[in-house]
């Protein structure tokens, strides 16, 4: 062991426990597989969605994946994410990654505007816990249209309002 590692060993006892966490959280990320701290095409299309409503509603957030994986709503928001997949592809069919992203938008903005009608604070970890509504807010804004085959209706109209060949 080098004598840089043993002098660093030699400081943990005098650590706080925040430091002592801080050490924990650190080398936890150093160590953890490379790819456990990437995420899939599907989750980081899903998190840049999730990242940028929050910073368009005043949540400032400079967020990382590998720091979004250590947050307590992490473990609600990867679960939910499989229920929003299986929405868009169920109801809106085979997009091209512009259109998903551009429905994550949607979808993150409806639930962020329907969190702050209902008074819930907007917090990483409320969003977070909260992604599973995204098809049920959904269908509150536009009701009957998921029952009737509409939904891709929502996709042509944010095309035609965004030129028909780009969807923001």
């Amino acid at each position: 062991m080098s004598s840089s590692m043993n002098s660093i060993i030699e400081q943990l006892p005098s650590l706080t426990n925040e430091e002592l966490q801080a050490v924990r959280d650190t080398a936890t990320f150093l160590t953890d597989n490379t790819k456990q701290n990437k995420p899939t095409d599907w989750e980081a299309k899903v998190f840049q969605a999730f990242n940028k409503q929050l910073s368009t509603s005043g949540i400032q957030t400079n967020l990382h994946y590998a720091s979004f994986r250590r947050t307590s709503g992490y473990k609600a928001w990867i679960q939910s994410i499989s229920k929003v997949e299986t929405f868009i592809t169920n109801n809106f069919g085979t997009l091209k990654n512009i259109e998903r992203l551009a429905l994550l938008n949607l979808f993150y903005k409806l639930l962020i505007d329907n969190m702050n009608e209902i008074n819930v604070p907007i917090t990483i970890n409320t969003v977070s816990s909260h992604t599973k509504r995204i098809p049920e807010v959904f269908n509150m804004n536009f009701p009957g249209y998921i029952a009737s085959g509409l939904a891709p209706m929502v996709l042509a109209t944010m095309r035609k309002r965004n030129g028909n060949n780009h969807v923001r």
